[in-house]
C-alpha cells in the first residue's frame, strides 16, 4: 500500500466528518483543546457524582460498593447504540454517499478507498469512546480506587473496543442496506411500515406509563425494590456475558475488596476480542467491498429512471410555492419524517409520564413549584432539540443552495419556508402537551395558556437562532459530497444553547415561582417573548447582510 496516496484520502474523509477548522488557529486550537479537556472532566466529574452517591447509599449493595454489573449495563447500552449508528452511517457512506465516484478515480485502488472509511469511521469512533464512555470507567476507578496501570490499560481496551463496533457496524451494513434499497424502491410501505412502528411504539409506552401506582412510597417498599434490581443486575450479566465479560477485561476481577487488575481470564478475553475483530473485519472484507464497489462505480446513466406523471401546472404565489416544497421534502424524506415524528409524539408523553410521576407522590409548596419548573426543563429540553435539525436545512440542500439566490423572489421567501413546517408541527405538539399537562394538573386555563405561550417563544426564539447558524456557517460541502455530516457544528451549537436556555428558564421559573405561578408565567413570557423578537430581528438582519439586500 502506498502510504503518500493512501493518507490524503483519509484525511480528506477525516476533514469532513470531524471539524478540525480551528488547527488553522493557534488562538482556536489552544480553545479547542481547553474546551475539550474541560468537557472530558465534567463528564469524569459527572460519573465520579453518579458511582459516589450510589456507593454511599447502598443503592445496588447492602455494603459500601458500586457492582461492576452496574457498569456493564451502562457499557452494553452505550455500546449497542454506538454499534446501530456507525451501522446506519456506515451503510450511507459506503453505498449512498456522492463522494464514492470521485474518490475512486484517484489513483488508489478500490480496497484502499473501502479500508479509508473504515479508518475514518474508527477514529471517529475512537473519539466518541474517549469523550463519554472513557470517563465513566475513569469516574468507576477512581470510586473503586484501581491502581494507576487500570487507567493505561484502560486506553489500550478501547482501541481495540472501538474497532470492534465498527468492524460489526460493517458487517451489518450489507442487511440494511438491502432493506434500505428495497424501501426505496416501495415508498407505500415505508409509510405504513413508519406509521405501524410509532403506534406500537407509542401504545406501549402509554401502557407502561398507566401501570405506574396512583401512590409511589419508594422508603416503604424499597425492600422490595432493591432485591428486584439485584435480580435485574444478576439476570443481565447471565444473558449478556460478553459486556460482562469486556467490562471485567477492563476492570479486572474481584475477591472480597480486593480487585486485580491482570489475571488469565484478562487475556483469555482480550485475545478474543482481537481475534473477533479481525474474523469479522475479514468477513466483512470479503463481503462488503465488492457489493461497495459495485454500487460505487455503477454510472449514473445505467439507473433506473422514476416515471414521471404528467401534471396540469397550476399558478401559486411564491411563498405558496416554496411553502409547498418544503412540506412534500419532509414528507417524503424518511429520515426527516422519522424524527420530527418522534419528537412530535414523544413530548406529550414525556409529559405524561413526568406528571404522573409527581402526581403519585406528596409535595409540599415547593414541591408543586420544582414539578412546574422541572415540567419548563423537559419541555424545553426536547422541544428546542428538534432544532438541530434547522441548523442543518439550508445545508442539506448541498450542490442546490445557490437556487435561493436564482429565484425570482426575495431571500426572506425561501429561508423562512424551510421553517414553516417544523414550526407547525412542533405548535401542533406542544398544544398536545398542554392538554395532558391540564389534565394530569389542577391549574386555571389561564396558566395554561401563559405557559404555552412562554413555551413556543422560546422555541420560535431558538428556531430562528439555528437557522441563523446555518447561513452564517453553511455546511454545503460536505452535504455536497457525502450526502450527509456526522458532526454538524452548526447542530452542535443549536444543541448546546437549547441545553443552556431550558436550564436557564428552569432556574428563572423556579425563582419567580415563590411569587405567585400567574405573576411568574407572565414574567417568563415576556421574557421569553423579548428573546424571540431579539433573535428573529438579528436573523434578519444577518440575512439582509450575508445576502448584500439594501
Amino acid at each position: 500500500m502506498n502510504l503518500k496516496l493512501f493518507k490524503p484520502i483519509v484525511m480528506m474523509q477525516l476533514k469532513e466528518k470531524i471539524d478540525l477548522s480551528y488547527l488553522k488557529s493557534k488562538k482556536q486550537t489552544i480553545a479547542n483543546v481547553v474546551f475539550g479537556i474541560l468537557k472530558f472532566i465534567m463528564v469524569v466529574v459527572f460519573a465520579y457524582l453518579l458511582f459516589s452517591f450510589s456507593r454511599d447509599y447502598n443503592v445496588f449493595s447492602l455494603i459500601r460498593y458500586v457492582p461492576v454489573s452496574v457498569v456493564t449495563v451502562i457499557f452494553a447500552v452505550m455500546f449497542t447504540l454506538s454499534t446501530i449508528t456507525c451501522t446506519f452511517s456506515l451503510m450511507q457512506n459506503l453505498y449512498f454517499a456522492k463522494d464514492n465516484a470521485i474518490l475512486l478515480t484517484f489513483p488508489v485502488t478500490p480496497n484502499q478507498v473501502f479500508l479509508s472509511k473504515l479508518i475514518v469511521f474508527y477514529i471517529y469512533e475512537l473519539k466518541k469512546n474517549i469523550t463519554f464512555l472513557v470517563p465513566m470507567f475513569i469516574g468507576y476507578g477512581l470510586i473503586t480506587g484501581f491502581p494507576i496501570l487500570y487507567y493505561l490499560w484502560l486506553l489500550v481496551a478501547f482501541v481495540f473496543i472501538s474497532a470492534l463496533s465498527v468492524s460489526i457496524g460493517a458487517l451489518l451494513s450489507i442487511p440494511f442496506m438491502v432493506v434500505a434499497q428495497f424501501l426505496k424502491q416501495r415508498k407505500y410501505l415505508q409509510v405504513v411500515l413508519f406509521a405501524g412502528i410509532m403506534v406500537g411504539v407509542f401504545y406501549l409506552l402509554i401502557k407502561i406509563i398507566a401501570l405506574i401506582p396512583a401512590n409511589i412510597n419508594i422508603i416503604g417498599t424499597w425492600g422490595t425494590l432493591f432485591w428486584q434490581i439485584q435480580d435485574f443486575l444478576n439476570a443481565f450479566i447471565v444473558n449478556f456475558k460478553v459486556f460482562y465479560d469486556l467490562v471485567i477485561m477492563i476492570t479486572g476481577t474481584r475477591s472480597g475488596f480486593i480487585f486485580t487488575s491482570f489475571s488469565q481470564q484478562t487475556f483469555i478475553t482480550f485475545g478474543i476480542l482481537v481475534f473477533t475483530i479481525i474474523s469479522i473485519l475479514g468477513l466483512s472484507f470479503l463481503l462488503t467491498r465488492p457489493l461497495f464497489f459495485k454500487m460505487a462505480s455503477t454510472p449514473f446513466e445505467y439507473k433506473k429512471n422514476a416515471v414521471l406523471i404528467p401534471k396540469n401546472n397550476k399558478v401559486r404565489s411564491k411563498f405558496i410555492s416554496s411553502l409547498r416544497k418544503e412540506f412534500i421534502i419532509n414528507l417524503r424524506t424518511p429520515d426527516l419524517l422519522f424524527s420530527n415524528f418522534s419528537v412530535f409524539a414523544m413530548l406529550p408523553i414525556a409529559i405524561f409520564l413526568l406528571n404522573k410521576i409527581y402526581s403519585a407522590m406528596n409535595t409540599g409548596l415547593l414541591g408543586q413549584y420544582m414539578t412546574l419548573s422541572f415540567n419548563v426543563l423537559i419541555i424545553l429540553l426536547i422541544l428546542l432539540s428538534t432544532n438541530s435539525i434547522v441548523a442543518s436545512a439550508y445545508s442539506k440542500e448541498g450542490g442546490s443552495s445557490y437556487l435561493i439566490k436564482t429565484k425570482p423572489a426575495t431571500y426572506h421567501i425561501s429561508l423562512l419556508a424551510k421553517l414553516i413546517f417544523n414550526l407547525c408541527l412542533m405548535t401542533l405538539s406542544l398544544v398536545m402537551t398542554m392538554v395532558i399537562f391540564k389534565i394530569t394538573n389542577n391549574l386555571p386555563i389561564g396558566d395554561i395558556i401563559l405557559f404555552f405561550f412562554a413555551m413556543l417563544f422560546i422555541y420560535v426564539g431558538h428556531l430562528f437562532w439555528s437557522a441563523e447558524m446555518d447561513i452564517m456557517n453553511p455546511q454545503t460541502e460536505q452535504y455536497a459530497t457525502t450526502g450527509g455530516h456526522s458532526n454538524n457544528p452548526n447542530e452542535n451549537k443549536s444543541n448546546l444553547f437549547a441545553f443552556l436556555l431550558a436550564f436557564l428558564f428552569f432556574i428563572v421559573s423556579l425563582l419567580l415561582f415563590t411569587e405567585g405561578i400567574t405573576v411568574a408565567w407572565i414574567k417568563v413570557m415576556c421574557i421569553a417573548l423579548a428573546f424571540m423578537i431579539a433573535r428573529i430581528y438579528l436573523f434578519f438582519a444577518k440575512v439582509q447582510v450575508y445576502y448584500k439586500e439594501v
